[in-house]
């Protein structure tokens, strides 16, 4: 067979696999995009940001500004837009929701794909060993727990720079060379910085120690410089605008991030191909490396107790051991985490791609190793050191209780293992007879192919597709709503910010990894957050920065164009989960077990009361008034990620003196019924009349009355006494879920007049005096800046420009 034609046909294989791993999205509901397991980036960042730039192309506009966000914030500086990177233009021109699943296909299948080509030219593997190799990368446990986040259009293309840095060095030619950096440009436009940094730097020490032949030290340092400065230069439309941006913004990365890694007790997740058990609003995600899959870990070890084959892959050992120190925190690889940039870099994220990739080679190898040595000591050995591994955190896990991460997924995982393990030894068995070796290399495969079916089925996101299409409609009423140039603002993520970016409405909040420091301090001073801490803190908690409902009198609003602020409730309602809780009473079988805490339910946090079936907790409501409404959303919880038993009845009972009202009931059984794994909103009207009113909220079993995993939740319990708490708001929609309210404080259009304002710093302590004077400062009244109504031409020369005709002030 020739080797075109061997390629071709590992090329259709891989993608098949790709295609039946991923088909019941590819051709049935939902998107692979939107099954989202940790971060929710790709629906809050990527595909706002995709539209934006594709919005803004066909209106003949190159998407340098983003004027709808914040006060304005750079599209392109962003870097993640990645406006460059050449799969990004398929979006661009067929829509996101058309092509967006196969681009992530098409994103695996080059990972993988390259790598065989890559392991078969540089280190002479066969087609099989290659096969597998690329296999094991495409669908390691990283791809497939990131499948949507953008840093992966840098990190599947790793291997084909490998291999066009192979290329080169072995025949030196400008095809390779032009090629090579062409492959530059596309790891630094996938529109990644920390990915890039790995990326770029791993392939380039593969160029320096990776391969020996004839070629000097020199040699390869004068090509790689080269390569790297010709790369650079083709992409320096992007990274330029990101590099001038990045001393100006906030990020929050901050100076220690680098230092940070995972406890090694928790290093047996590399064995399994994501993490432990099957993924259900799983909270272990972020502490565990995912995982490299058992078999590709036993066959990487059997290639580290290789002889010969270990020396031609000492490369890939060395750069595993350096990995897994960073990682895990191992002196003295972890110090790496002080050097610039590497001191601001998720260190213990995004080297976990090359570490599933030095895996991923090594696989390769010892499949080979495997298939064709006659060494049963050393294939057992590396059979043991797994069943070690593995058994020794099976007995941490039944000593402690499987608290808190050491449970392995014991019942399937234990098992998984030992059919990986009598599949081997049978292919031990069948390798004495040559005539059987091919046999004993398809079970390996079926083992891999088995493996992946499994992982395909057990561990898969949540789909959020609902979630996203409940978020654009919701947003077509706002979107209505505004006459420009007013700007909105949201309290929570009712409406999250870059959900309104494809609609065109000017919204003050952002969600970007890089923040305008200016806009930060101005953000800080309006929530009267004097330090780098405070800040930090309020980012973390909302996700974003934002307007906090209690400051929305500050006197710096109405520079803002605030004309209209969103709630999820109205503005002056009042929580009660915690007055509730303090002022209540609980009987029933569960008495004393309600609490205040955040449930997640389908995907969407709450806080909530979180009490059990069989269980009633009754308090007054406070400050009730005539045309007072009751909110709440209604729930069963999950129990231990699952949804269980027989389902709960919810009741909610009112009563005002003699009178009592049952105002609410409703049976739920998300066990039986998956469409009510989602919150439930309740809006009540509380009767007109002076007094105080009761409420009692009670849970009651199934009909088989099997409570015992029933978590009954209310969650975002709040009283509404129509009542504002921001002076001059009139709200345009007392009806409905969304409150939108009228700011008529706002002015029509401003300029900030540069020199007379804040100048921008570094330094919080120098700009917030200047905000939290203005923030003192009478209502639209500001000593230290004009607030303009048309821009201003200021003359260099010192003079005075303008008027009192044109201050708004």
């Amino acid at each position: 067979m020739s080797k075109r034609l061997e390629h071709l046909l590992a090329g259709l294989a891989l993608l098949l696999v790709l295609i039946g791993f991923y088909s019941d999205k590819l051709f049935g509901p939902g998107y692979i995009f939107t099954e989202v397991i940790q971060d929710i980036t790709n629906i809050y960042g990527f595909y706002p940001w995709d539209s934006f730039s594709a919005e803004q192309l066909k209106s003949g506009y190159f998407p340098l500004w983003n004027s709808h966000n914040g006060l304005g914030v750079p599209h392109l500086a962003n870097m993640q837009s990645a406006i460059f990177y050449p799969l990004n233009w398929l979006k661009f021109a067929l829509g996101f929701w058309n092509v967006i699943d196969w681009i992530l296909i098409i994103r695996l299948w080059l990972a993988g794909f390259f790598l065989y080509l890559f392991v078969r030219a540089a280190l002479g593997l066969d087609a099989v060993s290659g096969i597998f190799a690329g296999l094991s990368f495409a669908l390691c446990g990283y791809f497939l727990r990131y499948v949507y986040m953008s840093h992966l259009n840098v990190e599947c293309l790793i291997p084909l720079q490998l291999y066009l840095f192979h290329l080169l060095l072995q025949k030196r030619k400008m095809i390779y060379w032009l090629l090579s950096g062409l492959g530059i440009y596309l790891l630094i436009t996938g529109g990644f910085p920390e990915a890039s940094l790995y990326a770029v730097l791993f392939c380039a020490l593969y160029l320096l120690f990776g391969e020996s032949g004839q070629i000097s030290f020199g040699k390869k340092s004068v090509l790689l410089a080269s390569a790297l400065g010709f790369g650079l230069l083709l992409a320096s439309a992007q990274w330029l605008p990101f590099y001038e941006y990045l001393g100006q913004a906030w990020t929050y990365h901050q100076g220690n991030a680098g230092l940070r890694h995972l406890d090694p007790a928790y290093a047996v997740s590399i064995l399994l191909p994501w993490f432990f058990g099957s993924n259900s609003e799983s909270t272990l995600i972020a502490f565990l490396v995912p995982g490299m899959g058992m078999i590709s870990v036993i066959l990487c070890l059997r290639a580290m107790l290789s002889g010969r084959s270990l020396f031609r892959a000492g490369f890939w050992v060395v750069a595993l051991i350096m990995l897994l120190g960073l990682i895990y925190g191992i002196p003295p690889f972890m110090w790496l985490g002080k050097i610039f940039p590497f001191s601001l870099t998720y260190n213990y994220k995004y080297a976990i791609p090359v570490l599933s990739l030095c895996v991923s080679v090594l696989a390769g190898v010892g499949l080979r190793s495997f298939s064709r040595e006659n060494r049963p000591a050393k294939d057992l050995l590396a059979i043991g050191v797994v069943w070690l591994w593995a058994g020794a955190n099976l007995v941490i896990a039944l000593l402690d209780g499987f608290q808190p991460f050491y449970g392995y997924g014991a019942e399937q995982e234990m098992a998984r293992l030992a059919i990986l393990s009598a599949v081997l030894l049978l292919v031990l068995t069948l390798r004495r007879k040559p005539a059987l070796g091919r046999l004993a290399v398809i079970l390996i495969l079926l083992c891999l192919f088995g493996s992946v079916y499994f992982d395909g089925r057990m561990n898969r996101g949540i789909d959020l597709t609902g979630y996203v299409t409940a978020q654009t409609e919701a947003a077509k009423p706002v979107s209505k709503a505004f006459p420009a140039p007013y700007r909105y603002s949201a309290e929570g993520d009712i409406l999250f910010p870059d959900l309104l970016l494809p609609l065109g409405v000017d919204d003050l909040r952002s969600y970007d990894p890089l923040y305008p420091r200016t806009y930060v301090y101005l953000m800080a001073s309006l929530n009267e957050l004097s330090r780098e801490e405070q800040i930090n803190r309020h980012y973390f908690e909302h996700k974003l920065f934002q307007i906090d409902r209690e400051h929305l009198n500050s006197a710096l609003v109405p520079i803002l164009n605030l004309m209209l602020y969103s709630a999820d409730y109205d503005l002056g309602s009042r929580p009660l989960a915690s007055a509730l809780l303090k002022g209540g009473k609980e009987t029933g079988d569960f008495a004393g077990w309600a609490r205040e805490q955040v449930v997640e339910i389908s995907g969407r946090a709450q806080k909530s009361i979180l009490i059990h079936a069989n269980d009633k907790l009754e308090s007054e409501l406070p400050s009730a008034v005539p045309a007072s409404d009751f909110y709440f959303e209604a729930g069963v919880a999950p129990a231990g990620g699952k949804f269980e038993g027989d389902g709960a009845q919810i009741q909610v009972m009112i009563s005002g003196g003699a009178e009592s009202r049952l105002d609410y009931s409703r049976f739920l059984n998300p066990a039986g019924r998956p469409e009510e794994r989602t919150w439930k909103p309740v809006r009540i009207r509380l009767w007109t009349g002076a007094g105080e009113m009761t409420a009692a909220l009670s849970g009651l079993s199934g009909p088989r009355g099997d409570h015992a995993g029933d978590y009954v939740a209310l969650g975002g319990i709040r009283l509404n006494s129509q009542k504002y708490q921001v002076p001059g708001a009139e709200n345009l929609t007392p009806k409905g879920d969304l409150s939108l309210n009228y700011l008529r404080q706002s002015f029509p259009r401003y300029f900030l007049v540069q020199g007379a304002g804040v100048e921008p710093s570094k330094n919080i302590d120098d700009e917030w005096k200047i905000f939290l004077k203005l923030n003192s400062a009478q209502a639209g009244y500001f000593r230290n800046q004009a607030v303009v109504a048309e821009r201003i031409k200021f003359d260099r020369s010192g003079k005075k420009a303008g008027g009192e005709s044109w201050v708004k002030a």
